[in-house]
């Protein structure tokens, strides 16, 4: 072969790097010429690039939400939400169900690379740290029981995906508090990574038993917590949307009572058994010591309620006196008084529904120990709200039954340390 022939021999022609093609990527993705992974609202490109991320109509097709009315939770029931729904079961099976809500989960990536299994999320390691050193110690039943919780949290969300989502989620929820600044972004996050327990949870099918209960009864909890900040710390514009909402946060909380009671033997011999004797406490009601609810009980009396719904009060009432009990031997140092909502009978929260007069005012001394809480991150001003806003609800006739909730907002001093020395000042009674 010549060298004149060699040098003349036309080179082999450059071909661009080559990527799967995909006919529903986004937009963005197609534009660019880049392999998109197809995740929404966001793809991975676009959430590491910061771009608007958007998918051409007509491609695939999203499930419709469920636009069914929440069903009340019986405590004979296996639901472990107000939006739940409860199918039939043997004595023996629990098949909890939550229907996914309508936000979809974010991603966070560093190479933004779909098949790169290697990629570390930073944001869920911050989230997972943040959860481990400040949120656990802050959710725990009793603080002082915070580092042997959160033990039994971690090993049970290392094999349990749906709960570690939910850890992750309430992590940054309790961020998006913290900082106002980033409030959006971390609530997106908060959002999207609930959505994704939600969807795995459900898709899961469980059946509780030994092995599951544990992270069933966490994961349950730490849902419940979450909806309470969502409901107490969000717009509050419209009393009847607010008390909608708060109730079926209550019935997330009573769910709780729905499994934990279903695997009580389960749970008695297991990790959790701290927990069901701290619950075992606020059960009882026969050793009650404390004043606080005389008065109320003494209106009640008074009231024109069917037997029915005066029993469903009296037993709400007892409980709130063994939570006021509890703050006072405490101090107001623990959360005990979240096992209030747990413990009501389903009737009292059906009259709260129906907006009894006599059963919003006993949702209103609740308030008070919200309101005695409010330097909690997932309380905040959600006492004062509802205290307030139970009072220009029932309007001036129910203004004896009020006194003493208002009382409290207005800094009249009381024999209940409603402001616990750990606790800041509210502005506007200290003022």
């Amino acid at each position: 072969m010549s060298t004149d022939t060699a040098h003349n021999r036309t080179p082999p022609p450059m071909h661009r790097r080559g990527h799967r093609k995909s006919r529903n990527g986004c937009v963005e993705c197609k534009r660019r010429h880049i392999k998109c992974d197809e995740s929404r609202p966001v793809c991975i490109q676009c959430n590491t690039a910061q771009l608007r991320c958007g998918y051409a109509p007509g491609r695939t097709s999203v499930p419709a939400q469920s636009s069914a009315s929440p069903q009340p939770i019986s405590q004979s029931g296996t639901s472990i939400s107000s939006f739940s729904t409860v199918e039939p079961h043997s004595p023996n099976t629990i098949h909890p169900r939550i229907p996914d809500p309508p936000i979809s989960n974010a991603h966070f990536s560093i190479t933004g690379s779909a098949d790169d299994h290697f990629t570390v999320n930073l944001l869920h390691i911050q989230l997972f740290h943040h959860f481990s050193t400040v949120t656990a110690g802050t959710i725990s039943l009793d603080p002082r029981d915070a580092e042997k919780a959160m033990a039994v949290t971690m090993k049970a969300a290392l094999s349990a995906p749906y709960l570690m989502q939910e850890v992750l989620a309430l992590s940054a929820l309790h961020l998006s508090v913290l900082h106002p600044a980033q409030r959006e972004f971390y609530h997106h996050q908060a959002s999207g990574l609930q959505t994704r327990a939600l969807t795995i949870f459900n898709a899961s099918h469980l059946e509780v038993d030994a092995e599951n209960c544990i992270p069933i009864v966490l994961f349950s909890s730490l849902l419940a917590m979450h909806s309470l900040c969502d409901v107490v710390s969000g717009p509050n514009n419209d009393f009847s949307n607010f008390l909608n909402s708060f109730i079926r946060c209550l019935d997330l909380h009573r769910g709780i009572r729905a499994i934990t009671s279903h695997s009580y033997r389960l749970l008695r011999h297991s990790e959790l058994q701290h927990v069901l004797e701290a619950g075992k406490v606020m059960h009882q009601t026969d050793n009650l010591v404390g004043k606080d609810c005389d008065e109320l009980r003494a209106l009640l009396r008074a009231a024109d309620l069917g037997q029915a719904s005066m029993k469903a009060c009296e037993i709400a009432i007892d409980h709130l006196q063994r939570t006021f009990d509890m703050e006072r031997s405490s101090g107001g140092r623990d959360n005990t008084f979240a096992s209030w909502p747990v413990l009501v009978p389903n009737e009292y929260m059906d009259l709260v529904m129906k907006r009894s007069p006599e059963a919003l005012v006993i949702l209103a001394h609740f308030a008070v120990v919200l309101h005695s809480h409010r330097g909690e991150w997932f309380i905040g001003d959600g006492g004062r709200y509802l205290i307030d806003s139970i009072s220009r609800h029932l309007g001036s006739y129910w203004d004896n039954w009020m006194a003493w909730p208002n009382s409290v907002l207005n800094g009249v001093p009381s024999s209940l340390p409603i402001l616990p020395p750990s606790l800041p000042q509210d502005p506007v009674s200290a003022g």
